[in-house]
């Protein structure tokens, strides 16, 4: 069994690792960024004062100068290729012209490692005195090495941020469903009276009014519940004609009812609805002998259907409905002692209104 100092001193052990490897990384990396090659031609080419200033400049600027052989003439490929093992910062070569514009001058071939580029710097030396402008080269050249570490400090990307945490969760209390309370409307519009026992149809205005239940009575997704009194009189009248007189029919309904509307929240809201009240009738007749009487009837009534609430905005609706419903005693109309129609017995009832909703 692993004892608990055993996995004490590996893990110290482990430690002391990393620190040594990240030391040396660090001491590396310093290294190659401040080490400069400085090539050295074959032969006596001249420049040997001008290498010895950069050497003593780069010195003295804190630079790792490292001194190779190379080729006496400028070669950018063989200057960029050299000391590639090394890593070093940059390679400097010094090359001498004698040419008779320039008897006293030449170039600096600097392959800049770290920014990755490579310019010549040309010079030319005063013959009176050409220590003072070996001197001057030398330092422009420092002065350049150093300009380049310091763009490349302000250019080298600084590594992402770590990603934020998100934050905690907050416990929350979710908040009770708000009470819409009672919510009435009411509506304006035209219906038709259409019978099946020898009565047309009759156009005739509807008022209607009521609202929706609250709807925490029932709850969160369940269908909204109305109550509506509906009204439907001073219509049009349905003429029933024969060759011994005529009659003419009003009809009249008064009626309770409640609906279900599914799909609240939307638009186009279908519904269900089951009506019952009382079924007025007028009957005025018209013998062939000019004699004239009139009756008035009521019944109970009761019946159910469907339609389509639409409600583009929260304050206006649209409602198409349509209801069969049936009186509990009918009401028969005879013309000259016989039977011409029966009113009540099934009555189609269609609406189409305009609501207003509050």
């Amino acid at each position: 069994m692993l004892r608990c100092g055993s996995i004490r001193s590996w893990s110290f052990v482990g430690l002391l690792v990393a620190i040594v490897v990240i030391a040396f990384t660090r001491a590396a990396a310093a290294e190659y960024r401040h080490r400069v090659v400085l090539i050295e031609p074959a032969g006596e080419d001249g420049s040997g004062e001008l290498r010895a200033r950069l050497r003593g400049e780069l010195l003295a600027a804190g630079f790792d100068v490292i001194a190779l052989p190379g080729p006496s003439t400028a070669d950018l490929r063989e200057i960029e290729n050299t000391a590639r093992e090394l890593h070093p910062a940059a390679v400097l070569f010094v090359s001498r012209t004698e040419r008779e514009a320039e008897p006293t001058g030449g170039e600096i071939w600097l392959s800049d490692r770290l920014l990755r580029r490579t310019f010549v710097l040309k010079f030319s030396l005063n013959a009176a005195e050409p220590s003072r402008d070996t001197a001057r080269v030398a330092v422009q050249v420092v002065e350049i090495l150093k300009a380049d570490l310091a763009e490349l400090s302000l250019t080298r990307e600084s590594p992402p941020p770590p990603p934020a945490l998100p934050p905690a969760p907050v416990p929350s209390v979710a908040p009770a469903p708000e009470s819409t309370g009672f919510e009435p409307r009411i509506e304006a519009g035209a219906g038709m009276l259409q019978g099946f026992s020898g009565l047309g149809a009759a156009i005739t205005p509807v008022l209607r009014a009521g609202g929706r239940l609250p709807q925490e009575w029932f709850g969160a997704g369940a269908p909204a519940f109305d109550v509506l009194a509906s009204v439907a009189a001073f219509g049009g009248e349905v003429r029933i004609a024969r060759p011994a007189g005529e009659a003419r029919v009003k009809q009249t309904l008064a009626t309770f009812g409640v609906s279900a509307r599914f799909l609240p929240s939307q638009v186009a809201q279908p519904f269900l609805v089951a009506s019952s009240g009382a079924y007025g009738v007028r009957v005025d007749g018209l013998g062939a002998d000019g004699v004239g009487r009139s009756a008035d009837t009521w019944s109970a009534l009761s019946g159910g259907g469907g339609g389509l609430f639409l409600q583009p905005s929260r304050g206006v609706a649209i409602v198409l409905s349509g209801e069969m419903l049936a009186a509990w005693s009918h009401t028969i109309v005879n013309v000259a002692g016989q039977r011409a129609a029966s009113a009540g017995a099934s009555v189609l009832f269609l609406t189409v209104g305009v609501a207003g909703v509050f």
